[in-house]
């Protein structure tokens, strides 16, 4: 008989112990504005390289390595907007407009750019070569 009592007075402290957790966290720890980031997939039809120039005798450059490589849209998206001119030339090369160019890979665009010490990026139709597919070339970007 001591325990048909028991339960329903035991149940009763789980009830109000519910109460108690529910009501102290009905309000969220952390209220976040909305996010106004927007994450893209990353573009597969235009890879852009970024590589180590090399100068070679008589002032005709190279690559040395390849440093990196992402999708268009990422990569334009770290560029400064005060490059206007780096970013259509870019956009250009992936689309084969306004006589810029890039190495084609099947139905992929590759467009190889570097970053002068200044930080100012440059694309040069020069330097549009399949460096990915150089045997030794060193690259650290995962990509070929």
């Amino acid at each position: 008989m001591k325990l048909r009592f028991l339960i329903p007075a035991a149940l009763s402290g789980l009830v109000v112990i519910g109460a108690l957790i529910h009501s102290n966290f009905s309000e969220p720890l952390l209220e976040l504005e909305e996010l106004s980031f927007n994450l893209e997939r990353e573009e597969t039809g235009c890879i852009v390289y970024t590589v180590k120039r090399d100068i070679y005798s008589g002032g005709a450059y190279g690559v040395k390595e390849i440093l990196d490589a992402k999708g268009r849209n990422l990569f334009l998206a770290s560029i400064d907007p005060s490059q206007k001119n780096f970013i259509k030339d870019v956009n250009d090369a992936c689309a084969g407009e306004n006589n810029k160019e890039s190495v084609k890979s099947g139905n992929i665009s590759k467009v190889y750019v570097y970053k002068r010490e200044n930080g100012d990026w440059i694309y040069s139709k020069d330097l549009q070569h399949n460096w990915t597919g150089i045997k030794g070339m060193v690259n650290r970007s995962g990509r070929r």
